[in-house]
C-alpha cells in the first residue's frame, strides 16, 4: 500500500527543514502533538525512505580556502521539494524490487 504523508508528517518534515537539529520534544511542542508521536512518525518517515538523512548546511565563508576546496569535492547539491498532503510515496519491495500496492 502506498504511503501518503498526513498533516503531522508534513509538519515534522517542515520543522526539520527549518532546523534539522531540533529534538523530538521541540518539534512536538511546535506542532502540538506528543513527543512519542513525533518520534514514531519520524522513524516511519525514515523507514519508508522519505527522509534519507538530516544534513548540515555549511557556511563556506567560515572556512579557509583549502578546506572549502576539499568540501567542494564531496558536496551534494541541495534539492528543495515542496511537501504536500496529496503526495503519494512509491514503495518497492526490498527483496524483489517490485512495487508495493
Amino acid at each position: 500500500m502506498p504511503f501518503q504523508p498526513d498533516d503531522i508528517d508534513i509538519a515534522i518534515i517542515q520543522s526539520l527543514i527549518k532546523d534539522g537539529r531540533k529534538s523530538f520534544r521541540q518539534i512536538s511542542r511546535e506542532i502540538k502533538v506528543s513527543t512519542p508521536t513525533v518520534q514514531a512518525r519520524y522513524e516511519r518517515l525514515v523507514n519508508v525512505g522519505l527522509i534519507k538523512s538530516v544534513s548540515p548546511i555549511i557556511d563556506n565563508e567560515m572556512l579557509e580556502e583549502k578546506t572549502q576546496k576539499l568540501l567542494e569535492n564531496s558536496r551534494t547539491k541541495l534539492g528543495t521539494t515542496k511537501i504536500t498532503k496529496n503526495m503519494v510515496l512509491k514503495m518497492n519491495c526490498d527483496l524483489c524490487n517490485g512495487p508495493i500496492s
